[in-house]
């Protein structure tokens, strides 16, 4: 069973952009803000629709299934409800369908933490359903979604050289030549554990001498001390213990407290020279013991790439571009698809840009909501409660029904079969080649249309209409 899952925002004040004037041009007073804002997480399947409502039999067995288990992301439990123990389910509150108050006096923001526990809610409800299903969820590449593991492999956050503010990555396998391994002189062979991080037996950095290798092996700790600012939690620490609150204050503002308090704002710290033993390797060494780069002419590359006259940038130049694209930097899984592999379900991150085959239709889903919400009247969403009525109808059985949510998702996979077609080039030559349109104005029109999210309503409002 495929699920697909996004998250909207609904504005108060969202109006259709024509209105009705009267013969002397005479308009409604319109507010001059959008209002409140209300952010829904929602999961659809083509058999169910949207579950808005889970019936008494089934809270029973879900409850009785979740009773005494902890979320496998506990971390995650504990940000959001204080406790990784899992909550009952309640009827009014479906976790196919979550209504989120975001704001800073608020519930907060919308993050990685709530989206983790929602989809386990999610999850075990369907495995109550459908026990023997296997279970495919949909998600887009936003940040919530993406998140990486702790010491997930992750090109970007590697320097160039040893050591540095660099997260700890795991250890990763060369599984095969191809996709792992380079032209030039290597270290590792397929089959071989890669560490990220100089162990104590290692020879250090290939650029070194023996003589530099036991100089720079260990930290080099100076007599001498180097002041430094302190950080915004060092200053947030130092406020909480004269009981003073830092809640809503820029860094400023703390400084300026701490100054009236006379709590120091530089502190001083040891001078350390940095050793290679135990740190993170860095670009450089990585694709050196991978064979990806020349280590005979290591000035050739640099973090993002060199240019040419004309400011277009050699991606084999790239340290950062060269490590990503291997295959095991390129295909690392998320937090998300971690935590799914644990509860024996998938997760698949459909495709940045086409919004078109996002989630099983849901962006024709959300687009079938506003286009209602939009048409009705502004009495009808004055006031919170009034607000809030008016989005509940708006994503109710009369308006996103299981019918309709069948003709997005049908409408998806429509898109779905056609970029499939297109990449294994089914499509005749003629056409091809009009798709393919690679013209510097052509291609500059395709990245201008692709910077920002785009709404069903851009590409398909004939049919949302339609149905």
């Amino acid at each position: 069973m495929f699920i697909g899952q996004d998250e909207a925002i609904f504005k108060q004040f969202l109006l259709r952009l024509k209105m009705w004037t009267g013969p002397n041009g005479e308009r409604p007073l319109l507010p001059k803000d959008e209002g409140a804002g209300i952010m829904i997480s929602s999961f659809i399947t083509r058999e169910y629709g949207l579950l808005r409502t889970l019936d008494d039999h089934l809270l029973v067995a879900v409850n009785a299934k979740r009773l005494g288990e902890k979320y496998a992301d506990e971390e995650a439990a504990i940000e959001v409800n204080g406790s990784a123990l899992k909550k009952p389910i309640t009827k009014e509150n479906s976790p196919f369908l979550v209504y989120f108050d975001y704001g800073e006096n608020k519930e907060g923001y919308w993050d990685y933490n709530h989206m983790v526990l929602q989809f386990e809610d999610v999850v075990d409800v369907l495995k109550v359903l459908h026990p023997d299903y296997l279970f495919v969820f949909l998600f887009d590449h936003s940040s919530g979604h993406a998140k990486q593991h702790p010491d997930g492999l992750n090109a970007t956050q590697m320097n160039k050289s040893f050591g540095g503010k660099t997260p700890a990555m795991r250890a990763t396998k060369i599984e095969r030549v191809e996709g792992y391994l380079g032209e030039f002189p290597r270290m590792l062979s397929a089959g071989d554990i890669q560490q990220l991080t100089f162990q104590p037996g290692d020879t250090g950095p290939f650029w070194m001498s023996p003589a530099q290798h036991e100089a720079t092996r260990h930290d080099v700790v100076s007599p001498e001390t180097k002041r430094v600012d302190c950080t915004r939690a060092d200053l947030e620490l130092e406020l909480q213990g004269h009981g003073i609150s830092s809640r809503r204050k820029t860094k400023k503002e703390l400084i300026m407290l701490c100054n009236e308090k006379q709590i120091p704002v530089v502190r001083e710290i040891e001078n350390v020279k940095e050793g290679w033993e135990g740190k993170s390797k860095g670009l450089m060494q990585v694709l050196y013991e991978r064979g990806l780069i020349d280590g005979t002419n290591t000035k050739k590359y640099t973090l993002d790439g060199k240019t040419d006259a004309f400011g277009i940038i050699d991606h084999n130049t790239s340290l950062r571009h060269i490590m990503s694209m291997c295959d095991d930097f390129l295909h690392e899984d998320g937090m998300l698809e971690h935590i799914a592999a644990k509860l024996g379900t998938k997760v698949l991150l459909t495709p940045k840009c086409h919004a078109e085959i996002a989630g099983e239709g849901v962006e024709y889903m959300w687009a079938c909501a506003k286009n209602a919400y939009r048409n009705l009247a502004l009495k009808e969403k004055k006031g919170k409660d009034n607000f809030m009525a008016s989005v509940r109808h708006c994503l109710s059985k009369e308006v996103v029904s299981v019918t309709r949510v069948r003709k997005f998702a049908r409408r998806a996979h429509q898109y779905l079969m056609a970029y499939h077609a297109l990449d294994g080039e089914l499509f005749d030559k003629e056409t091809m080649e009009e798709c393919s349109k690679n013209s510097p104005v052509a291609l500059e029109k395709v990245i201008l249309n692709m910077k920002s999210h785009r709404c069903a309503f851009d590409f398909d409002s004939k049919f949302i209409k339609a149905c």
